[in-house]
């Protein structure tokens, strides 16, 4: 995937040029290092630490100052940018610290790229970069295009990395919500100049009502008619939860918006504060939007990638394996392909998902340990525990019963890196047999120690030389009643006519 703006400069300004502009280095807002990069100054102890009597001028913030045409801006944040309104020019590098010899090539640099680029409207947003063993400085650059909100380069490059969390790059608008999302992360990084009116901020507002899930019935009957997709209604399923995480942080955030629109004057703009929050929520709300096919059909399933289980016909095999408890691998691959769907899955399903099977595998852990003591117990009984068979038996139960434990142990490390969904979406492609063979594995293994188990002791009971009448009925009767009773409970609670989540919508058109 590459992304490049054609140069429109003439051959010999392009010749002259040719030694910046090979020194760019395309990058995106949100690799910018800004942030995280040190700080290091060499101070002189005791220098400029004596306060005079009376003192109360010579204080000024950084954020009043400017050099050579930077002007120092503070953002909401604390942290200083630069920006030089002639070059129409943004930076994150402590100009002040910069040699003149330095700021002077990159100075140059800029206008090297803009004479290239040949675009006034556009801001550039330029960086440092000192390589290892380069005398000379690279610089990572991005261009911002506020007419179209987007980012774009005057390079050529490999773009892969920008769009490797979606899975599938079909159309340039698909592509375009990144590039959209990327312009969003600038603005909440260079708030500066950037004018937001009130009613954008308004907008956004009833954009997340919608995702929060406030369609009414009347909604409803309209989508219905024009077979358009619906969003959900309940706070567990609406989009939002998917987007922010949980439901208070989604309505913190849309206290702030409601905070930010009162404070502001009708007509007015937004102040810098409050564009930062905008961009900060755009940039998510577009990031979402690109993982999730917005603008394309596959984003029919972007509130809830689940489906509700259709009916089907009543297999004998499925009847037999599920009232055994061997179903397990079946069970959990039907799950598995509900709320993957199209390539698709959501981070609530995926949750609730690991949240069940995790609460499960403990539940079978616990079992295989009590599984392994009766083990014990049943070899320890005089006669019963001497036959071989009932050896053999009880020791594979042993072994079952250990695997069950590790397994489980492993099962739901697993599934707490599910939970992200860059990494389900990667574990999931082409590989869902596999999830639910390690999902399934702890159950499985539990299963086979408990019947092992049984195995061992009916083999000891009705084996050995003289046991008695009473023993063989009176286990005969018991194992019969329990065997009708897990039989019956599980035909009814693994039958195909029954949904897995009762509450879930058939929202799929």
């Amino acid at each position: 995937m590459y992304l490049s703006k054609l140069s429109r400069a003439s051959d010999g300004q392009r010749s002259m040029d040719s030694d910046f502009l090979d020194r760019g280095i395309p990058t995106w807002p949100t690799q910018l290092r800004r942030y995280a990069r040190p700080m290091l100054r060499d101070i002189q102890q005791g220098i400029g630490r004596t306060m005079q009597i009376k003192q109360i001028s010579g204080f000024q913030l950084r954020g009043h100052t400017t050099c050579g045409g930077w002007e120092a801006k503070i953002h909401p944040s604390g942290a200083t940018y630069y920006y030089q309104a002639s070059k129409r020019a943004f930076t994150g590098v402590d100009i002040l610290s910069c040699s003149p010899a330095r700021l002077q090539k990159f100075e140059a640099w800029i206008d090297a790229s803009r004479s290239s680029m040949n675009e006034d409207s556009w801001f550039l947003v330029a960086g440092l970069v000192r390589a290892e063993g380069d005398p000379d400085d690279m610089y990572e650059y991005y261009y911002v295009v506020p007419q179209q909100r987007i980012i774009t380069w005057q390079h050529e490059f490999d773009a892969t990395i920008l769009f490797q969390e979606c899975i599938v790059l079909r159309e340039w608008d698909h592509q375009r919500c990144e590039l959209e999302a990327q312009f969003w992360k600038h603005v909440e990084f260079f708030p500066h100049g950037f004018d937001l009116p009130r009613a954008e901020i308004r907008v956004l507002r009833r954009k997340l009502d919608w995702l929060y899930g406030g369609a009414s019935c009347a909604l409803y009957l309209v989508f219905d008619w024009l077979e358009l997709p619906k969003e959900a209604t309940t706070l567990e399923e609406s989009t939002a939860t998917s987007i922010f995480g949980d439901i208070d942080t989604m309505e913190k955030i849309m206290g702030r918006l409601a905070s930010i629109d009162d404070l502001t004057e009708t007509g007015g703009m937004v102040e810098e504060s409050g564009v930062v929050l905008f961009g900060r929520i755009q940039h998510i709300l577009w990031h979402h939007h690109f993982l999730h096919f917005f603008g394309l059909p596959e984003a029919r399933l972007i509130r809830s990638h689940s489906m509700k289980n259709k009916g089907r016909p009543i297999h004998p095999v499925f009847l037999v394996s599920a009232a055994t408890m061997l179903g397990i691998p079946l069970l959990v691959f039907e799950r598995i392909k509900n709320i993957y769907v199209d390539g698709l899955v959501s981070s609530v399903d995926m949750r609730r998902f690991v949240d069940d099977l995790s609460n499960q595998i403990k539940g079978q852990m616990t079992l295989a340990g009590v599984i392994m003591a009766v083990d014990c117990s049943i070899l320890a009984i005089p006669n019963i525990g001497l036959q071989t068979t009932t050896k053999a038996l009880c020791s594979s139960s042993l072994v079952f019963g250990a695997g069950c434990i590790f397994t489980g142990t492993l099962a739901q490390h697993f599934g707490h890196r599910m939970k992200s969904l860059s990494f389900a979406e990667y574990s999931l492609a082409g590989k869902v047999t596999t999830i639910a063979t390690i999902y399934s594995a702890p159950g499985v293994f539990c299963t086979l120690s408990a019947l092992l188990e049984v195995c061992g002791y009916i083999a000891g009971v009705f084996l050995e030389p003289n046991h008695s009448l009473t023993t063989v009925i009176a286990s005969s009767i018991s194992f019969a009643v329990v065997g009708i009773f897990v039989g019956a409970l599980a035909i009814l609670a693994f039958r195909p006519e029954l949904k897995y989540e009762d509450d879930i919508r058939d929202n799929i058109p």
